[in-house]
């Protein structure tokens, strides 16, 4: 297993004596690494997205579950799916062990508790229509490897996202996506290129299910949640573009149809 995620840091950066400057300049050079990363993971990543689909056209679930920056992505995009495609909450679902505490702060020994990892999946009823995404940097992490074997033994379809080669995790998982992003400008700070990496990747996988699902009208977001100022502003700008009616027009029409699919389907019909 490639374990320079823990123990390498990245060539040739003597960090403590580099400017401000140099340090954005070195990072963000590092950074460009990653779009090349996914790029190589592209035909496992259409894959895992078919999966997805698939899942999620059969009433199933998508569930992240994660430890530490990784169960925090899992989380951050299970929840923004909502108000941006106007989906059920429990239709994808973040788990972070150690739960909400985890969010905003080191929770000791979370990452290895594997009974709390089939715990977690029971109380949200995890099910074999179900799918799950197991994210783990190194791939080893012990309470992501027991939610994938637990799902298993259900019959769900498994998922693994891993910046490591040859990890456990590719053994226990149906199907893993292996982003090698290379070691980290800090040695084992995975919040940085691979935390980036595995956000990048869950973007495409939810986004790509939401658009073939039909919670969007070509770009634009026909299934978001009004819930305040400035989305309530963006439907009004949706709507009237759609209909070819003035702002006034398209706020009221919001106020009396409550969301912007539900304007552009019964107006004028």
């Amino acid at each position: 297993m490639n374990t320079s995620l823990d123990t390498e840091s990245t060539t040739n950066y003597d960090v403590a004596a580099m400017s401000i400057s140099e340090l954005l300049i070195a990072i963000n050079k590092e950074d460009s690494f990653i779009h090349l990363a996914i790029a190589k993971c592209m035909d496992v990543i259409t894959t895992v997205t078919e999966e997805c689909f698939k899942t999620l056209t059969n009433k199933g679930r998508i569930v992240y579950i994660g430890a530490g920056t990784s169960g925090r992505l899992g989380v951050l995009d299970a929840a923004e799916c909502m108000p941006t495609f106007g989906i059920d909450n429990n239709t994808i679902i973040g788990i972070i062990a150690g739960g909400n505490k985890a969010l905003n702060s080191a929770v000791e020994n979370a990452e290895d508790d594997q009974m709390q990892a089939i715990a977690d999946l029971q109380e949200h009823n995890f099910a074999a229509n179900d799918i799950i995404i197991g994210l783990s940097a190194s791939g080893t992490t012990p309470y992501v490897l027991a939610a994938l074997r637990y799902a298993r033994t259900l019959g769900a379809h498994t998922i693994g996202i891993t910046n490591n080669n040859n990890s456990p995790m590719l053994n226990i998982a149906h199907t893993t996506i292996e982003c090698i992003v290379g070691a980290e400008f800090i040695a084992g700070s995975t919040r940085m290129k691979a935390g980036t990496s595995q956000k990048l990747i869950l973007n495409m996988i939810s986004t790509s299910c939401m658009i073939k699902l039909g919670r969007t009208k070509g770009n634009l977001m026909t299934h978001l949640m009004p819930m305040n100022i400035k989305l309530k502003k963006r439907a009004a700008n949706i709507i009237s573009a759609e209909l070819k009616v003035s702002i006034e027009t398209a706020e009221a029409l919001l106020v009396e149809y409550k969301t912007i699919d539900a304007v552009l389907t019964n107006y004028n019909k």
